[in-house]
């Protein structure tokens, strides 16, 4: 092949190179989608073809079904030729200047907004319907006939007048007073005006006791702090105004008491 292409074979070394697109095969070199690169590396020798190793002696034919026999060792390769130096790369060539970028083309102007069309007229609002009558009230029924009026009882005799009494003392009224240091304080039916002074430390208590009816009890705070040591009035089976208790919880505060016959009223 050499001799055809004009060449001397102990100058040159030949190369394969694929490419992706395919080629029309060199005659006698190569196939489709390669090319064929000679290179001249100046009188570099082939390097010699190794002697080709001995044959190992085939194993003794062993028995039929027999251990098969052992394989020959590999004669040793040939040593390979110099490869050449590799020709220098070519330059790149110049990479062309970019052309111009063309200005924008301008912007058309927006068209006019058309106008509002005009809004239509409100429609007229019908007639209110007519009220129907207010129905007739029905007369009022008859007032009962109002029963007799029965007679009035005789009027009984008058009674007799009593005797005067004695004539007092003359001067202003002198009722007792009892000065109430200890709580709770027992009232008595002799007192009348109860000083409350045990408030002065700790909240005191005034027990009322069963009483005819028209006694009168005073109950006041005589420490003048029973906004802050308050006194509870309690009656002795009996109620005041319907409560259990009553509360002097004002500075020198007082309450008047008076039996009526079934519970205590405060006066």
């Amino acid at each position: 092949m050499f001799n055809n292409l004009g060449f001397t074979p102990s100058r040159f070394l030949v190369k394969r190179r694929l490419r992706p697109a395919p080629l029309a095969p060199l005659a006698g070199f190569g196939g489709p989608g390669n090319d064929i690169i000679i290179n001249e590396f100046n009188g570099g020798s082939s390097g010699s073809q190794g002697a080709q190793g001995a044959t190992g002696a085939q194993g003794v034919q062993g028995p039929s079904n027999g251990p098969q026999g052992a394989t020959g060792s590999q004669g040793t390769n040939g040593t390979q030729g110099a490869i050449g130096s590799q020709g220098a790369t070519g330059s790149q060539g110049v990479i062309g200047t970019q052309g111009t970028t063309g200005s924008q083309g301008a912007i058309g102007s927006q068209g006019t907004t058309g106008s509002q069309g005009a809004i239509g007229t409100q429609g007229t609002t019908g007639s209110q319907g007519v009220i129907g009558t207010q129905g007739a009230i029905g007369s009022q029924g008859a007032t009962g006939s109002q029963g007799a009026t029965g007679s009035q009882g005789t009027t009984g005799s008058q009674g007799t007048t009593g005797a005067q009494g004695v004539q007092g003392t003359t001067g202003g009224l002198v009722v007792p007073v009892t000065i109430a240091n200890t709580s709770p304080y027992n009232a008595l039916s002799t007192d009348y005006d109860i000083a409350v002074t045990a408030n002065a430390v700790v909240p005191a208590s005034v027990v009322l006791p069963v009483s005819v009816t028209g006694k009168i009890f005073i109950v006041k705070d005589a420490a003048g702090v029973a906004s802050i040591n308050p006194i509870t009035v309690i009656a002795t089976a009996s109620t005041i105004d319907g409560a259990a208790s009553a509360i002097i919880n004002t500075n020198y505060g007082s309450l008047t008491f008076i039996f009526n016959g079934i519970e205590w009223n405060i006066t």
